[in-house]
């Protein structure tokens, strides 16, 4: 498999991606074939045309980028094509007492993904 990924997505969902986010995706892809010797089962962050962190733990990876900023593109090397996340929309409700202003409340799942996936919206909501 060698193929840009968010080329799958619906255009909506496609509109959500940073520019950045979509230029280092496409950049990975250019020199994946070589990431496998060296990173093959590892999940890397891939920024401006390098690797710019690496783990064998999502989590991980996703607490050092969030320290570094910027819109890497992330994935596991080698093993794109049979990883899989959802993500599941839920309505919520507001709590009318809570006060100094109405507070939303929310049951969140799948905090992990939420957490990769938020730094890579421009400022939209609806997936």
């Amino acid at each position: 498999m060698s193929q840009i990924l968010t080329k799958n997505l619906p255009r909506a969902q496609q509109r959500c991606l940073h520019k950045y986010f979509i230029e280092n995706e496409k950049h990975y892809w250019t020199i994946r074939d070589r990431l496998l010797r060296k990173y093959r089962g590892q999940w890397v962050a891939f920024h401006d045309g390098k690797i710019v962190a690496t783990s064998l733990d999502i989590s991980d990876l996703i607490e050092q980028v969030g320290k570094m900023g910027g819109h890497p593109y992330i994935a596991k090397v080698g093993e794109e094509d049979s990883l899989v996340f959802k993500v599941r929309r839920r309505g919520f409700s507001y709590d009318e007492e809570y006060r100094p202003f109405v507070l939303p409340q929310a049951e969140i799942n799948g905090a992990i993904f939420l957490s990769f996936i938020q730094p890579l919206l421009v400022g939209r909501s609806e997936f």
